[in-house]
């Protein structure tokens, strides 16, 4: 009995041991820099903060930044709004060159493996062109992409260059020249040709050529692409699976600024200029991608991206010149929401960006307030990159349509109107003559976790740099357990 008993214990000691081995075996190691940061990251934010991020919403006016200019790689965070933010980088000692800054807000400078930036090297404050690439992580300076490719034959328009986002070719970076789709495989720098569109509409004079308009980017997946002629009334889609021309539209002629695919691949949007004719052509126009079906979306040429609603519907998402609102309208149904009525606010600019999270529009704003006093209240989103709740049941009013909103807007369902939050200062001065050159093209990568913008750092006609807002991943869940 005594034998058994014994053995019972040893046995039961083993499976003690066992038990506790893991705790054990860890205890034997010194915890990665990893762990080290994420704890220090939560001891330095405190048990008073249940979430990633302290987040500031609302339209209250804050006094302007002073934060001073931080140096390359470092990280400051901002006491108001609470984001850490980079400094990616130094122009002149990374690139000899002026300035840098992000090429346009409405595409992602991040290429689809999250190695490489895409950025815009500045000669002058007037003067941003071109393709540097960047280390994303290091945030090392990597190497330009040489402008015989970008800037020849390109008709002095931006050669648009856009990331491959097919998942087969991170290194490709295509961009348009003459009649021709093309590509940079920046691994070796050599140079390919995707698609001549020559063959494809043989009735264009020689001396016309695509383009987007520089706001436009394909679908999500690279897939779609929506391009325009430069001088022929056409507006046209291309397949990059099938490497052909899927649907085309002829546009009478009508003026179009740009031309961009919806990140779905279903819609198009074509921004027709304001002609007063109230016809198909005289304001812009969100289109299934057959071309068969549209929506107006504003009386004129707004700045404006995709996104998705809260209920994941793909919306067209800008500010309307005609109404002084900013709002989105449904591809599906062309149902018009009015997110914020901004007549008077103390900022004349903004410049969307896109990103695939459902439920919220990210704006920058830029130039001089138009209340002339950052001390006024209505100068609340002066330089800031901000976002809008997209919500279908929280609106200032709606209609099924622009035209049904402008003869009768109709009370939104839920009764509450559309949260904001407050970002980040984007810490620009651009209110003299060279505002629009001092535009900080907030972009975000399609996960919605990065914000690149370009900033002068309050100094007008300043250098510009491109820093970095990091995200907490579980930013729209977070939100979304808020008030």
């Amino acid at each position: 009995m005594k034998a058994i008993l014994m053995a019972f214990l040893g046995l039961l000691l083993v499976v003690i041991a066992a038990l506790c081995w893991p705790r054990i075996v860890k205890s034997q190691f010194q915890p990665s820099a990893k762990e080290v940061a994420l704890q220090a990251v939560k001891e330095k934010e405190g048990p008073e903060r249940a979430l990633n991020l302290q987040y500031t919403l609302g339209q209250t006016n804050y006094a302007y930044s002073s934060a001073p200019r931080p140096a390359k790689g470092e990280t400051y965070t901002d006491p108001i709004f609470h984001v850490p933010i980079t400094r990616i980088t130094d122009a002149k000692p990374d690139a000899g060159q002026w300035g840098m800054s992000v090429n346009y807000a409405t595409w992602n400078p991040l290429s689809s493996d999250g190695r490489y930036l895409a950025l815009a090297p500045c000669q002058a404050v007037t003067s941003c062109g071109g393709v540097d690439l960047y280390d994303a992580q290091t945030l090392r300076h990597l190497k330009s992409v040489p402008g015989e490719f970008l800037q020849s034959a390109n008709n002095y328009n931006d050669p648009e260059p856009r990331w491959d986002y097919s998942g087969s070719h991170p290194t490709w970076l295509h961009y348009r020249s003459n009649k021709q789709l093309r590509y940079v495989d920046v691994a070796n720098m050599s140079d390919h040709l995707m698609h001549d569109f020559t063959k494809d509409f043989p009735a264009m004079e020689s001396t016309d050529f695509i383009l987007n308009g520089q706001e436009g980017s394909p679908s999500s997946d690279g897939r779609y692409w929506a391009f325009m002629f430069s001088k022929a009334g056409v507006v046209f889609v291309y397949d990059q699976i099938s490497n052909q021309v899927v649907a085309s539209h002829a546009t009478n002629h009508a003026g179009i600024n740009n031309v961009m695919m919806s990140p779905s691949g279903n819609y198009v949007y074509v921004a027709y200029t304001w002609t007063g004719r109230g016809d198909e052509f005289d304001g812009p126009r969100v289109y299934h991608r057959d071309f068969s079906q549209s929506c107006k979306v504003a009386s004129d040429v707004p700045h404006g991206n995709w996104a998705w609603t809260k209920q994941r519907h793909e919306v067209f998402f800008s500010d309307d010149p005609g109404t002084d609102a900013i709002h989105f309208v449904r591809a599906d149904n062309c149902a018009y929401y009015d997110v914020y009525d901004d007549a008077g606010d103390g900022y004349t600019g903004h410049l969307f960006a896109h990103h695939d999270q459902p439920g919220w529009g990210i704006i920058s704003t830029y130039s001089l307030p138009a209340v002339g006093s950052l001390a006024d209240r209505t100068g609340w989103a002066y330089s800031q990159i901000l976002g809008f709740e997209l919500d279908e049941t929280k609106c200032v009013s709606w209609a099924a349509s622009r035209d049904a909103w402008i003869a009768k807007p109709q009370a939104c369902s839920g009764g509450q109107t559309n949260r904001i939050w407050r970002i980040a200062w984007t810490q620009n001065k651009a209110d003299g003559a060279n505002y629009y050159f001092e535009q900080p093209n907030a972009a975000m990568d399609y996960a919605g976790t990065h914000i690149w913008f370009g900033a002068n750092w309050r100094t007008e006609n300043g250098n510009m740099d491109v820093y970095q807002v990091d995200l907490p991943p579980n930013w729209a869940t977070d939100l979304a357990s808020l008030p």
